[in-house]
């Protein structure tokens, strides 16, 4: 039989196929998993939907495939049928259907040849099809057409895709002249770290950044973390400062609506968000992720906590679910956590603001005259200067800060 890439939910046209978890010959039972695929939201094991022996791997580990297409052959004692490999899924059509639609610009009365894969890479870099040339069959327009057209400026790549060759470094030995080459190590670029680097690049594409940051005293802050610690581990409860960092900003977002919103420019709308959900930026051993807390204004500091630590572990366990990536409207990025002073966060796109939540720090203050030892931290705060102005942004930064120097306000919130 032929195992095609199923369709995994939430509009995703395409997947990148990770990590090969069975070999050609193997026999798998139903339900075992396959592979690993990536998608724009998380990493997925792909079961077996039946008992066989795996006849032929038709995709390389790394190769991004559209959904529905053929990705192996299982032979399920059912005369499976053999087909070719497939990998380059954009000149390879599946059971006599096109792999192409015909679009008409009305302005310009000129058909447009593209993939759905490559119209949705088109629209999330603001491309015009109509002005883009494309190169392969019948004109049709591929993702690396859209690619060289966002970057006239750069050397066009070869069609041919012609091997590019690196010449090594090395220097001479005075003695005999023999070439000593440096050591180096080649590794992949792809998977998550790949998904990460293309999702910073639409993001710094598309929104012009501007960054806001100010100092906070978290003097109080710490005293009063200090205070409930005790109450929160009898309840079970892992209490950090991000919790009363989370509720002060939930409550600056209902006062300035604009950053809690995304801009639609397809319909020329700017969606405000009604709900809160706070994307939580995570470190992993395989890059960053954003898991999202949702509902975080209906949430008590406690609950807060216990939340954030679930998402936490789960996502630096690789357990993280599909729907605790998706809906967040804001983001807070900690890296304090590490040790970083300060920091200059790039948006979560689509979203239009980002705080960062840097290292608190002891150091003299002058306080109503007076030189005071206080704890000291950094918040800087990026934002999309299409919807956010600067004005707003300081705005809303001054409101996050009058919560968190005086936390107890947080408790009437």
């Amino acid at each position: 039989m032929d195992f095609r890439l199923p369709d995994i939910g939430e509009g995703i046209a395409e997947g990148e196929v990770v990590k090969w978890l069975v070999k050609e010959g193997d026999k798998v039972d139903e339900n075992q998993p396959l592979f690993e695929v990536m998608t724009d939201k998380a990493t997925v094991e792909i079961p077996s939907p039946r008992a066989g022996i795996i006849v032929k791997l038709l995709v390389k580990e790394g190769q991004v495939v559209p959904v529905e297409s053929v990705v192996l052959i299982i032979d399920d004692g059912n005369n499976s049928k053999k087909i070719e490999p497939i990998y380059n899924i954009e000149e390879k059509k599946e059971d006599n259907k096109p792999d192409f639609i015909l679009i008409e610009d009305n302005t310009s009365n000129k058909k447009v040849l593209a993939t759905p894969a490559t119209r949705k890479f088109a629209r999330d870099n603001n491309v015009d099809l109509s002005k883009v040339k494309g190169t392969a069959s019948n004109g049709r327009i591929t993702k690396e057409d859209v690619s060289n057209y966002l970057n006239q400026d750069k050397k066009a790549v070869s069609q041919s895709k012609e091997l590019i060759v690196i010449e090594p470094t090395y220097e001479k030995s005075e003695k005999n002249q023999k070439k000593e080459f440096f050591d180096e190590e080649r590794v992949p670029f792809r998977g998550l770290r790949k998904k990460i680097a293309e999702n910073l690049l639409r993001s710094k594409h598309n929104a012009p950044h501007f960054m806001i940051a100010d100092e906070v005293d978290v003097t109080e802050l710490v005293n009063f973390r200090r205070d409930c610690k005790d109450l929160a581990n009898k309840k079970g409860v892992k209490l950090t400062y991000l919790p009363f960092i989370i509720k002060a900003v939930v409550s600056a977002l209902k006062d300035f609506p604009t950053l809690n919103s995304v801009l639609d420019e397809v319909n020329s709308e700017l969606v405000i968000k009604k709900y809160y959900n706070i994307g939580v930026a995570v470190s992993t051993n395989q890059g960053l992720i954003v898991p999202v807390m949702k509902n975080a204004d209906k949430r008590s500091v406690f609950d807060s906590a216990k939340e954030l630590e679930r998402l936490a572990d789960n996502t630096r366990n690789g357990k993280i679910d599909i729907d605790d990536l998706k809906g967040g409207t804001f983001t807070i990025t900690n890296i304090g956590s590490i040790g970083g002073l300060f920091s200059s966060p790039i948006i979560n796109y689509p979203e239009v603001a980002i705080l960062a939540v840097n290292k608190i720090l002891e150091k003299p203050v002058v306080k109503k005259g007076e030189i005071k030892i206080r704890s000291m931290m950094y918040l800087s705060m990026s934002c999309d200067h299409r919807v956010v102005d600067g004005a707003i942004a300081t705005m809303f930064l001054n409101r996050v800060i009058e919560l968190i120097e005086n936390p107890k306000f947080l408790l009437l919130e």
